[in-house]
């Protein structure tokens, strides 16, 4: 028959800690017969343990779960191990897997799903432009892109919650939220909100990053000057702005009219085309042959009045590109 062999906790002796990992030796030599167990307590004591609710997006569901926030306060690393969870008023309510830790380390174990907690998150992306300056004919607009993630949390019906979200961090923005952020996990953020029994919790969560964009006046069209002269403090500035936008926009339009002009010249010219070789193919004195010479004769006044146009729109642009020339200069 097996026997135990059991080692009382108060004969442990300190450990003994390494560069990466910690040895825990034995307080005396122990007899041990063959195929008996020998079982070892290497820690006597006690460690801050928390119960908290863990909320990951997009792990799956919208309950949280619940975990011990556990607090490594012996002189010596953990190993990994099960532990088992009990409640004061429930009794057993789960088994959680420890990973290591180390002396001061802090870490959560997950042992059941909070169902009586919900979260849902809504995401808001804002934009504005915060500040555009002129110089050197160069303009420098500032914007800032926020991405704000909204969690509501619907409290447990039977007592309060500490309710721990797990916000996914991103590289290069700067982060701050309505309810405190206690650290980081690696990717993630912590932020931490107690609510209350029945109670439903609004948090923000705010990733924001600013970029700074130069172009040349001369190359911006009239859709991006207008939508820098919000961001612009000198009134000036931003009367030249807008003063741009409306010749660039104007010598767009011409610049459309013209190829349009171009594309029915191009559209007459073809047709002309068949219209000849069909003259050629018919009796010189046919009805047909007339009906063609017909259609070429109103096409040749069509043309007549694109040609005005295309002169008329010709010195728009002229015109036009002279206004922009100016206004850009008056940077």
């Amino acid at each position: 028959m097996q026997e135990m062999v059991v080692v009382d906790a108060t004969e442990t002796v300190d450990a003994t800690e390494g560069d990466v990992s910690a040895t825990y030796p034995l307080p005396k030599t122990v007899d041990l017969p063959s195929g008996d167990t020998l079982s070892v307590p290497i820690v006597d004591a006690q460690v801050k343990a928390e119960r908290v609710a863990v909320f990951r997006p997009g792990a799956g569901g919208s309950h949280p779960v619940s975990a011990l926030k556990i607090r490594n306060e012996t002189s010596a690393s953990l190993p990994p191990g099960i532990v088992t969870v009990y409640d004061e008023r429930e009794g057993y309510v789960g088994d959680a897997r420890l990973p290591a830790m180390a002396a001061g380390a802090e870490r959560m174990a997950s042992f059941a799903t909070d169902r009586k907690v919900d979260v849902s998150s809504a995401e808001r992306p804002e934009q504005a432009i915060t500040q555009v300056t002129v110089s050197d004919g160069m303009l420098r607009a500032t914007q800032r892109t926020r991405a704000v993630v909204t969690y509501t949390v619907r409290g447990a019906p039977d007592g309060p919650r500490k309710v721990v979200i797990e916000h996914p961090a991103r590289d290069g923005w700067t982060f701050s939220s309505s309810a405190r952020v206690e650290g980081e996990v690696p990717g993630f953020h912590r932020i931490v909100a107690d609510v209350a029994s029945g109670a439903t919790a609004t948090i923000n969560a705010t990733h924001e990053m600013t970029n700074v964009e130069t172009v040349g006046i001369a190359d911006a069209n009239e859709d991006m000057l207008l939508h820098w002269t919000d961001g612009v403090t000198d009134p000036k500035v931003a009367e030249k702005l807008r003063k741009l936008a409306e010749a660039k926009a104007t010598l767009a339009s011409a610049e459309r009219d013209i190829r349009e002009v171009d594309a029915q010249v191009d559209r007459i010219g073809t047709d002309q085309g068949r219209i000849r070789e069909n003259l050629k193919a018919v009796p010189a004195q046919s009805e047909l042959a007339a009906s063609y010479v017909a259609q070429m004769r109103e096409q040749e006044q069509e043309l007549a009045v694109l040609s005005k146009r295309r002169k008329e729109l010709d010195e728009t642009i002229r015109r036009q590109r002279g206004a922009v020339g100016a206004v850009v200069r008056s940077f």
